[in-house]
């Protein structure tokens, strides 16, 4: 028997994984009263009946963990909606100039969402449509002064990315 915790800290495999390990009669045990319990003096409609409705309470399960997994991924995220962002390296946290495809340097984050080829958390913007994965994404301090303690390689701001004139 595993407790709320253990279940709620699986990934959604390792649930999926559980479930298919567990017999019938350890999944009436780990989840009381989830199930139809099938009797002696059911008939065949009756038994036919309770056992995909038991099926359903399955599938459903997993759906539920999956949208829990999705949900916990997402919502670091959804609380940079509003901000302006530019594109930077993932390994690195490195202004790059590399535009969006608005032409722009810097984008207004409008949602969160899966993206679409690598399946990963991504912003879309409010400037174009384009899905840009969010660990590539910065975040922009829009009230930047450049101060001489913020400058990175080749002269640029660490804070804006701005190409900062030499003196």
């Amino acid at each position: 028997m595993k407790t709320k915790e253990e279940i709620k800290a699986m990934s959604l495999r390792e649930f999926v994984f559980f479930l298919n390990s567990l017999t019938t009669t350890e999944l009436i045990r780990q989840f009381p009263h989830r199930f139809h319990l099938l009797s002696g003096s059911d008939s065949v409609q009756e038994s036919s009946t309770k056992l995909l409705a038991n099926d359903a309470i399955l599938w459903d399960m997993v759906k539920d963990k999956a949208k829990e997994d999705y949900n916990n991924k997402m919502l670091p995220y959804r609380e940079n909606i509003g901000k302006k962002v530019r594109k930077g390296s993932i390994t690195e946290k490195i202004v790059n100039r590399n535009p969006f495809k608005s032409g722009f340097l810097t984008n207004t984050i409008k949602d969160v969402v899966m993206h679409d080829l690598i399946d990963e958390p991504a912003y879309t913007f409010i400037e174009d449509e384009s899905q840009v994965e969010c660990r590539r994404c910065i975040i922009v301090d829009e009230n930047c002064e450049h101060p001489l303690h913020n400058r990175q390689k080749g002269n640029r701001c660490g804070n804006c990315g701005e190409y900062l004139p030499t003196t």
